[in-house]
C-alpha cells in the first residue's frame, strides 16, 4: 500500500508543468490596456486572472502576475505503467481539466510480506 501511494505522489508531483515568461512589450494596439502581452495570443492578460484558451487545440493555463511575468501552467509529462493506458484530455476545457489522464485497470497486488514479486511473476506469465 505505501508503494502506491508513493507512486501516486511521485505522478502528481511530475504530471503539471509550469514556465514563467518575462514580460512582453505591448504592440500599440494593446498599449491603453492593463496586463500582460502574450504574443501567441496575441491579447492582453489582465492581472491576477488565469485564462485557459479552451481553443481545441492546447491545454494551458495563463496568469498574468503584477510584476509583468506571465506563468504558463501545462500538463507535463505522463508516463503509465504496465496495466495502465492515458486516456486524451478533452481541449475543449479549462486547464486541468483539459488534461490527460492515466487510467489502471488493476494495480500490483502485494503478499503478506509487501513483496511485488509475485505479482510481477504473474503479469509475466501473461
Amino acid at each position: 500500500m505505501y508503494k502506491i501511494i508513493v507512486f501516486l505522489l511521485f505522478v502528481e508531483s511530475v504530471y503539471n508543468a509550469a514556465v514563467l515568461q518575462a514580460p512582453v512589450i505591448k504592440p500599440d494596439e494593446f498599449a491603453n490596456e492593463e496586463g500582460c502581452y502574450n504574443p501567441d495570443l496575441n491579447k492582453v492578460l489582465p492581472y491576477n486572472v488565469a485564462f485557459s484558451p479552451q481553443d481545441g487545440k492546447t491545454c494551458m493555463q495563463y496568469s498574468c502576475n503584477t510584476d509583468g511575468y506571465t506563468q504558463i501552467f501545462t500538463c507535463g509529462a505522463l508516463g503509465v505503467g504496465p496495466g495502465c493506458r492515458k486516456v486524451p484530455g478533452d481541449l475543449t476545457k479549462p486547464y486541468p481539466d483539459c488534461c490527460e489522464t492515466m487510467v489502471c485497470d488493476s494495480l500490483p497486488s502485494t503478499d503478506e510480506s509487501g513483496s511485488e514479486s509475485a505479482a510481477r511473476a504473474e503479469a509475466k506469465s501473461e
